[in-house]
């Protein structure tokens, strides 16, 4: 009997993060100082961009770390233990949107959601012509998730997604101008340990959060 298999399927973790005040979260995070994104965003970001250092955020950055430290169990990675390399929040309006864009310099990333908003599309790490050489023609079909070139991934209040790093993703804008504002907190992680051989060993053993 044949039958077909995905392949190197890219894993992520998501689900809802419980054991924190959304709501308190919220508060302290929509008065923080916001600037533009750049070209790289219709919606702005915190000036600060260790915001998961604060004193507020601790609770939130120590539950976003267990996280993240079972999506890599999941996956059976060896590490010392994690460090949030940087974190912000991003803020959309209606009509806002976040280009397709990864996160470089980091080992995983992830987002928190503190508002429903719009959703976050994962992009296929692959393109159709790269496996097949040639440029075939593929019948749009919503049934099949392998004609799909993105997943979306719908945030609700305390919903949390992990990633690598190397995933691209982007938001749509809304074209309705009654949704009100998405906040979330993104971040970006780096593992200690010792990774590697030969020239390409890196130590990271002495990073910290405190």
């Amino acid at each position: 009997m044949m039958e077909l298999l995905e392949a190197w399927g890219v894993p992520v973790l998501a689900g809802k993060l419980d054991g924190f005040d959304v709501e308190k979260v919220l508060d302290y995070v929509s008065t923080q100082r916001f600037e533009d994104a750049g070209e790289q965003s219709g919606g702005k970001q915190t000036f600060n961009r260790h915001l998961l250092d604060d004193s507020a955020m601790h609770e939130v950055r120590n539950l976003i770390i267990a996280a993240s430290k079972l999506y890599l169990n999941c996956l059976d990675h060896e590490y010392e233990d994690l460090f949030v390399a940087n974190s912000w929040a991003v803020k959309l309006k209606p009509f806002d949107f976040i280009t397709p864009h990864h996160h470089s310099n980091c080992y995983i990333s992830g987002v928190l959601y503190l508002t429903t908003g719009q959703p976050l599309h994962l992009h296929r790490p692959w393109e159709t012509n790269e496996m097949f050489t040639l440029s075939p023609t593929i019948r749009e079909n919503p049934e099949n998730a392998l004609t799909q070139r993105t997943r979306q991934f719908h945030p609700e209040p305390c919903s949390l997604i992990v990633m690598p790093s190397g995933l691209t993703h982007h938001v749509d804008p809304v074209m309705k101008s009654n949704v009100e504002d998405r906040y979330s907190v993104a971040f970006n992680i780096l593992p200690k340990g010792k990774f590697g051989h030969g020239g390409n060993f890196i130590n990271l053993t002495d990073q910290s959060n405190e």
